[in-house]
């Protein structure tokens, strides 16, 4: 309850604070009212479409919900805002999720540019560097 009501009171200040609107989602969703998430979800995508936090919550709802397709298009949207590591893991959490493992695979080899790093090979194919 503290953390709601701190929140509520951040948006008496500032109504519009992404922060705070992603934290509503968030305690309704750790409540297990999904009532809540989905007005909290609709006053978040209200204020911030598109932004990143938005787009990842939506992800996070959608996986939530078992919602594999849909989770991995909400990040893949925000893996092409930003292509961070964090954003990465959760995308490829949404493709194992979906049972595609290979794109999981790929994604986060070519994220992490594993293609390039003679160790990943070396340890994939049991060969010594040559060198």
């Amino acid at each position: 309850e503290g953390a709601l009501y701190t929140i509520n009171k951040a948006l008496q200040i500032s109504p519009d604070e992404i922060g705070a609107l992603v934290m509503l989602v968030e305690i309704a969703a750790f409540r297990g009212d999904a009532a809540a998430v989905d007005a909290s979800m609709k006053r978040l995508q209200a204020k911030h479409a598109g932004q990143l936090p938005t787009v990842l919550t939506a992800g996070h709802v959608a996986m939530s919900r078992r919602q594999w397709p849909q989770a991995i298009a909400l990040y893949q949207r925000a893996f092409e805002r930003e292509s961070s590591t964090p954003v990465a893991l959760v995308l490829a959490h949404a493709y194992l999720s979906n049972n595609q493992p290979d794109k999981a695979l790929l994604l986060l080899a070519d994220h992490l540019d594993l293609w390039s790093d003679p160790l990943f090979w070396q340890e994939e194919t049991g060969e010594e560097d040559a060198s």
